[in-house]
């Protein structure tokens, strides 16, 4: 059962190599559950040898994982390649080569610049993200499926950092831009050359219904008197109630070890599964989130990087003016723990073993979005992070005191080890004078511990 109430089948899985069965016949056995971050403890009142030897050990699972598209290029481009540059040579001789390379690149720049631009009638309804004139012309050629840009018009682009760095940053903050496979630029032509998963039809008929679903939602989700700090909030409720985690597109991604997914998955990947279909993978969060942060006047990134090792995509968001990290994903229906990380600094997305590339933006431009405030991180706004066991004990007591909550979850600024949670939980029931606990379950994610009435 999920905290909202649904239910899913899910296997558990035992883990049964330091269970000691008691001279009763009773046991405690550590267990995590399939498709969720969930770990637990189940206590048995009489189990055998042989009945604990039948139960199988298997491998916990994390909601995350993305598939970047792939790069192609030939990173050495062709000496004729008409390049500025900005440095005279002494000679004059090479002065003059200079000279004539200038006057190339001019005559180039010319060209491009008499080129038609697409603009792909799609971006009348949604904005389009991009900073500069190449990021503008890089951003409506992708939405718009095209397969050949040329970059006549931008000598910047001969320089393969430049090109790929905000290639990557477009199609990371472009929501519109679906299911990028691969690229590669053509230093001799200065073209970039483009593939997608689908065709362009197929590309315009779900941006259309991605358009659609997403004024749907803004009118729904967002009320015109909310404070931006409410707007994130009911966009991440609303995520965590009516989507859910595509658990077998991310077993496909790790098959082929993040590098290509079945074509039956390729919706999950970008913002057409979360935002049309309602089931997804992070990036599809991510891009769903900078979507409809963006319709409602929100300011919001896509950022790129790891958690736990595994390639993740979650958001920076500005709030008050500060920034501060939100993962859509991991949240309480995906890995059975609310808010996981959620108005949270640098240091605890950190702490959390979440760690930020540079892929979805420019590497020299990062700094920008440095995130030191964590007044507004879910557990510490809510007095839900404690920093030794005995208030550990004393937060959960106090929970279990009241009775509101079905489930606790208290965050520690240090991992207990297991005989330090259990005796902690020991004393708080003592404490809140519960004696029945059989309908009780509790579990742990990292710093997180988890109580389940």
């Amino acid at each position: 059962m999920y905290i909202d109430g649904s239910i899913a089948p899910r296997r558990m899985n035992y883990m049964t190599e330091d269970v000691v069965i008691k001279s009763d016949g009773s046991a405690v056995i550590k267990h995590t559950v399939d498709g969720t971050a969930f770990v637990g403890f189940i206590i048995v009142n009489s189990i055998t040898k042989e009945e604990l030897d039948a139960l199988s050990e298997r491998a916990e699972k994390e909601a995350n994982g993305y598939v970047p598209p792939s790069n192609t290029t030939d990173h050495v481009p062709d000496p004729t390649v008409p390049t500025i540059i900005t440095d005279t040579p002494a000679e004059d001789e090479e002065a003059s080569v200079v000279t004539a390379q200038k006057k190339n690149t001019d005559k180039t720049v010319e060209e491009g610049n008499a080129q038609a631009v697409t603009v792909p009638a799609v971006v009348a309804d949604v904005p389009v993200n991009a900073e500069s004139a190449l990021e503008e012309y890089l951003a409506l050629g992708l939405i718009d499926g095209q397969e050949e840009l040329s970059l006549k018009a931008f000598p910047e682009a001969q320089n393969f950092d430049t090109i790929t760095d905000m290639l990557e940053k477009v199609i990371y903050q472009n929501p519109m831009i679906l299911g990028v496979k691969q690229y590669a630029y053509n230093y001799k032509s200065l073209t970039l050359l483009l593939s997608y998963e689908d065709d362009r039809e197929t590309i315009a008929r779900k941006q259309q219904e991605i358009v659609a679903e997403a004024a749907h939602l803004v009118t729904t989700i967002f009320k015109a008197d909310m404070p931006e700090e409410e707007k994130h909030l009911a966009l991440y409720e609303y995520l965590n109630d009516n989507t859910v985690y595509d658990d077998a597109a991310l077993e496909d991604a790790e098959k082929n070890e993040f590098k290509t997914v079945d074509p039956k998955f390729n919706d999950s990947f970008t913002t057409y599964g979360i935002m049309v279909k309602k089931v997804g993978v992070c990036a599809s969060y991510a891009s769903t989130y900078k979507m409809l942060s963006d319709l409602a006047g929100l300011e919001s990134v896509v950022v790129t990087g790891d958690m736990n090792g595994v390639p993740h995509a979650w958001n920076k968001v500005k709030i008050g003016g500060s920034w501060v990290h939100i993962d859509a994903t991991n949240n309480a229906t995906n890995s059975g723990i609310p808010y996981l990380l959620y108005g949270s600094s640098d240091d605890t997305a950190t702490a959390l073993n979440f760690y930020l590339d540079e892929g979805y933006w420019l590497d020299h431009e990062l700094d920008q979005f440095e995130s030191t405030d964590n007044s507004r991180d879910y557990y510490v706004a809510n007095g839900l992070e404690v920093d030794s066991a005995s208030t550990f004990t004393s937060k959960v007591a106090e929970r279990l005191k009241s009775g509101d909550d079905d489930l606790i979850v208290v965050r520690m600024t240090e991992t207990l080890s297991d005989n330090e949670w259990k005796d902690s939980l020991i004393t708080a029931f003592d404490q809140a004078a519960i004696t029945d606990l059989s309908n009780v379950r509790i579990g742990s994610l990292g710093t997180y511990y988890m109580i389940q009435r």
